[in-house]
């Protein structure tokens, strides 16, 4: 019988530096939020949070302490959400008494959930912008979610796959989820499974805008106060697989589930929320009179908590469970708030005491079930629960407890495993959507890049006029085509991508029925999430004060807001989730829509990339000198010359080959090899010893595969084209190679499915989209313009992403 086993854990939050300090307060039952310091509350609902009475230095002063000096802050000095991350880590690593020695030569796999890791440096830069009219262009390096994962990588030499998570506040228990596969999979043999999330003035005005926050301090459950507060934190747990006697127990199974209901609150019938925990608790071996003990979503709120409540008592075996709501302590910790909270539930189960719930008094209408009050009670042996829903109507559960509580039970999987792609949707540059015009616009060999008004750094002088920008009456046009209800409301992010998925699907011609929606998956990755919600979001604030943080825009800020708009519009129930992990991002996705589909999770997964334009973010990349004023982007040629920002999205329809051909759905390619793979690099760097793209090629040359051609990123850095070059070069010095990023921009984590589209969309007729007008090529075969290639019958993209995450993708056309 396998097991995933808990073997370290590690948290740090206003109860405590420690787990011990945390669990100590956590019996006592007494709130810790407090009075915040250092960030203005003049005007918001409240002044209180679960905030750590520890500034950034002296965060830093006790990782130095605990780690020995932070390498990679001489280059790129640490945010408060990567502190948090390193010193939970930390805990968690000297409990599971593994050596640095161990993490460096076994397979680790890092898995991260956040909301706003990065944030707060650049919050005060813009704060103090007004005054000084200067930013650091290092704040920029800083502000991409996955910084944290890299950190931390770095710091402790860790080589393996590595993704972040970004659904709000349910994202760290994605990265359970995933981890979980990966050992499944036997691609890795220790997992870091964390959350961090500092304490913001995003958050906290945000919250303020929905009048969501408790005035005083949160009670779930109770009719003390309605309300959330905001906290800070994170959390690590170790695992390994098949221990003797693991310290914690294991993790026994996790779910996922989408609300298709509304951006912001969760259906009021709980249904999906009762979906998701009954999948989670499926299969369980346990005789009748089996005690559950859950650690519940809990956020103080009137809906939330009601609605909760009500998906429970849905489920027989909860019915009468103890619930607990930890978030009535340290307040809501958002991203990293499932895995915190899921440390909470492992110790409370180890230790056979249900903790008791802050500031409860009496219960609200609507919430009748056992909650916790007053004090700790005893647990015999229990079964673990632990909830967590987000914007987006995001829902995870993941049950823990000992291993006589695993079951023999497999999931069902189809006998034939082969992924194929079904359907593809495109929102690009090109500014045509149907597949017929896309092709023929990309048989003119035009590049899509344009002119565009002079955008200047922010902090430079030098300004740029070239960029590769979707129509915004394009945009509405196809949103109107496509009958996207909410369109006028959503933010550019999520107009994209509704629009791609739209197509997608209706390209396939798989059906959402009411039957198998909750079959039906979600997969969305971003290099850069929602910036232009962000900007206006901050900007707001800056020109009207915090006291008017605009409500409207608020929600869009989340990174996986656009995949709830998704959700909505096509009525998709099934596990969904988004990945911010850079250049990287595509290959995670789909990896994690592969999995759901030979797993037996999901009859379909709808998996895409997407990345918007926006202002700030290209004078940031001016500053930064990533972008250059250049007529072209010259991919692989001798004279490099830097980035042209680009924008768009791309979905696919995967599905099992048998499940398809029964359907008689086209198909365009057949998914055969996707890989991530790490190396120790800075974050937001290239400095990398060993090439991460070299070792998967090495994987993939080992098992035979022989592109017929290659596609690579390239962004027109030189650093970057050297790493690919060299990898794809390494076992395929004679294939030729291309991109699709001088014809669509640099769209930051969109490239790699431009890439795989272009396969889907043109292998059909034998042809290859090579690089428009291309000067001399220091980078060997390069195919230039449409080139037919009478054996072609496979593509191998591959990408290397700052921070030292790379993948690749191997597929081919489906034979005769």
């Amino acid at each position: 019988m396998e097991t995933l086993d808990i073997v370290g854990m590690g948290v740090i939050t206003v109860a405590g530096l420690n787990l011990q300090e945390n669990w100590e307060t956590l019996l006592k039952g007494e709130s810790c939020i407090r009075k915040v310091r250092g960030i203005c509350t003049e005007g918001l609902q409240t002044s209180n949070a679960g905030q750590i009475y520890l500034s950034d230095k002296e965060l830093r002063d006790l990782v130095v302490e605990k780690i020995g000096y932070i390498k990679s802050d001489k280059r790129l000095p640490s945010e408060r959400a990567e502190l948090l991350l390193l010193l939970a880590f930390e805990e968690a690593r000297t409990d599971a008494m593994i050596s640095r020695e161990e993490l460096q030569q076994k397979r680790v796999g890092i898995f991260v959930g956040t909301s706003l890791s990065g944030f707060t440096r650049l919050e005060k830069e813009y704060q103090e912008y007004g005054r000084k009219n200067f930013i650091s262009p290092t704040a920029y390096l800083t502000y991409p979610l996955h910084v944290c994962v890299d950190r931390l990588a770095f710091e402790y030499s860790i080589s393996g796959p590595r993704y972040l998570f970004s659904t709000a506040c349910s994202a760290s228990l994605h990265a359970v989820f995933i981890a979980k596969e990966l050992f499944s999979r036997d691609l890795i043999d220790i997992a870091v499974v964390g959350g961090a999330e500092p304490l913001s003035l995003m958050s906290l005005a945000g919250f303020s805008s929905l009048k969501s926050l408790a005035e005083g301090k949160c009670s779930p459950y109770s009719v003390t106060e309605m309300g959330i507060s905001i906290g800070e934190g994170a959390g690590v747990l170790i695992l390994k697989k098949n221990q003797n006697n693991p310290k914690y127990g294991s993790i026994i199974n996790v779910a996922g589930s989408s609300d298709a209901y509304h951006p912001t609150a969760s259906n009021p019938t709980g249904e999906t929320i009762r979906i998701c925990i009954e999948k989670a608790l499926n299969g369980l071996d346990y005789s009748k009179g089996t005690m559950y003990y859950v650690m519940s979503h809990g956020t103080g709120t009137a809906h939330n908590d009601k609605v909760e409540t009500c998906a429970l008592k849905q489920i027989p075996a909860l019915k009468d469970a103890y619930i607990s709501a930890a978030k009535s302590v340290i307040g809501h910790t958002l991203g990293a708030s499932g895995v915190i909270e899921l440390i909470y539930l492992v110790k409370a189960l180890q230790e056979k005491k249900a903790l008791p719930i802050a500031n409860f008094t009496e219960p609200r209408v609507g919430c009748d079930l056992n909650y916790v009050q007053g004090k700790p009670i005893d647990l015999s042996d229990a079964i673990g629960v632990k909830n967590a829903f987000a914007f987006g109507g995001n829902n995870v559960c993941v049950v823990v407890g000992n291993k006589n509580n695993v079951s023999n039970k497999k999931k069902s999987c189809s006998e034939d495993s082969s992924v194929v792609i079904t359907g593809v949707g495109m929102v690009s540059p090109a500014n045509v959507f149907d597949k017929r015009e896309i092709v023929k616009k990309l048989a003119e060999g035009k590049t899509f890049i344009g002119d565009i008004s002079p955008v200047r750094g922010l902090n430079r002088s030098l300004s740029v006029s070239r960029a590769a920008l979707i129509s915004d009456d394009v945009l509405e046009k196809m949103g109107d085509t496509l009958r996207i209800k909410n369109m006028r409301k959503m933010d550019r992010i999520s107009q994209i991508s509704c629009i791609a998925s739209a197509l997608a699907l209706k390209d396939s011609g798989f059906k959402v029925s009411i039957e198998n929606s909750t079959e039906v998956g979600l997969v969305s990755a971003t290099g850069t999430g929602a910036l232009k919600s962000v900007s206006d979001f901050y900007i707001n604030m800056w020109e009207k004060g915090i006291r008017l943080a605009d409500a409207n825009v608020f929600p869009n800020t989340v990174v996986n807001a656009h995949l709830g708009y998704v959700s909505i519009e096509l009525k998709i129930k099934g596990y969904s989730t988004v990945i911010a992990q850079g250049s990287s991002s595509p290959y995670a996705a789909l990896n994690i829509g592969m999995y759901l589909l030979k797993s037996g999770i999901c009859k379909a997964v709808l998996v895409g990339a997407v990345s918007e334009y926006c202002d700030i973010y290209h004078r940031a990349l001016i500053d930064i000198g990533y972008v250059n004023n250049v007529f072209s982007l010259d991919s692989y040629s001798e004279d490099l010359q830097g980035n042209i920002i680009g924008e768009g999205g791309v979905f696919f329809v995967l599905e099992r080959k048998n499940e398809a051909e029964k359907r008689g759905a086209p198909i365009y390619a057949i998914i055969e090899q996707v890989a991530l793979d790490s190396e120790k690099c800075a974050p937001s760097r290239y400095e990398m010893e060993e090439n991460p793209l070299k070792k998967i090629l090495t994987q993939f040359n080992n098992l035979g595969i022989k592109p017929s051609y290659l596609a690579g990123e390239g962004n027109g850095l030189r650093i970057e084209n050297d790493f690919e070059y060299a990898a794809l070069t390494s076992f395929y010095p004679d294939v030729p190679k291309t991109s699709a990023t001088p014809y669509f921009g640099m769209a930051v984590g969109v490239v790699p499915f431009y890439n795989l589209a272009l396969f889907c969309l043109l292998s059909g007729s034998n042809n290859v989209l090579g690089v428009p007008h291309q000067k001399q090529s220091a980078y060997g075969l390069l195919l230039r313009g449409m080139t037919y290639i009478s054996d072609l019958e496979s593509i191998l993209v591959g990408t290397v992403s700052p921070g030292g995450s790379a993948g690749a993708i191997f597929a081919k056309k489906d034979a005769p």
